[in-house]
């Protein structure tokens, strides 16, 4: 996970506070969170969450009775997470790209909000090793083409960059990391020996940056609606969760 562990490493507090927030950010990390959870369903089993973060989806389905594992690149996430999950089967200091784990050793593995810092193709084939045959994958996909995303890779960062350097005061913006395509990861779950089952789109965004920013608990509540519509989710949806199965 190529610079995820010093994005995410120094900053593993603010990040894990975005759950309680308020805002788009909100959001689209509790709607992701929450159609993880009901995609992968309820245990037993043992599961592995890669990029595992502050121990969020561990939480949650633990709490409805999976044997939980998971791995991140930031030490300082995993020490959020042990504290979070306590009963964990094993947390540990890993990439993507290297799983610290048998070959079939998991009902479920879920790498979700994380692909984008990947060598893609290396940890979709990492997930289908450890994954048992007849095991589930779910997979998040971030920045798919929604009006939002859209928006603000060709309107609102470069015009702010460009104000900032005008001004020349103010928080620089870092250039945006490019996409991962569905496309590339549906070919690359194929490749791995996964047969992908569905695709969910998931955190919706309606207002548009800096709009969302000016009004967070209003953007939240329009969000949060709109994601009760399965035609809006498609439309406006920032994400994607791919459900896949090793035959």
């Amino acid at each position: 996970m190529t610079g995820a562990e010093g994005r995410f490493g120094a900053a593993a507090e603010s990040w894990d506070r975005r759950y309680d927030g308020e805002g788009t950010d909100a959001h689209r990390v509790r709607s992701r969170l929450d159609a993880a959870v009901e995609l992968i369903g309820d245990g037993p089993g043992s599961m592995l969450d890669v990029g595992a973060g502050s121990g969020r989806l561990l939480a949650a389905l633990a709490a409805r009775g999976w044997t939980v594992n998971g791995v991140d690149p930031a030490p300082r996430m995993v020490e959020l997470a042990r504290t979070r999950v306590p009963d964990a089967a094993r947390l540990a200091v890993a990439r993507a790209e290297g799983l610290p784990f048998a070959d079939g050793t998991f009902d479920a593995v879920a790498i979700i909000g994380v692909l984008e810092y990947t060598a893609v193709g290396s940890a979709l084939e990492e997930l289908a090793r450890v994954l048992q045959s007849g095991g589930r994958a779910v997979v998040g996909v971030h920045g798919c083409r929604s009006p939002a995303t859209i928006w603000r890779r060709a309107v609102a960062a470069p015009v702010g960059r460009l104000v900032r350097r005008i001004a020349g005061t103010g928080r620089s913006i870092p250039p945006l990391r490019p996409a991962v395509a569905l496309e590339d990861v549906l070919r690359g779950l194929g490749d791995a020996g996964l047969t992908v089952e569905r695709v969910v789109p998931v955190g919706v965004q309606v207002l548009l940056d800096p709009f969302d920013r000016l009004a967070p608990a209003l953007a939240y509540r329009i969000a949060s609606r709109a994601e009760r519509s399965e035609r809006l989710r498609r439309m406006l949806a920032t994400q994607r969760l791919v459900v896949a199965r090793k035959t």
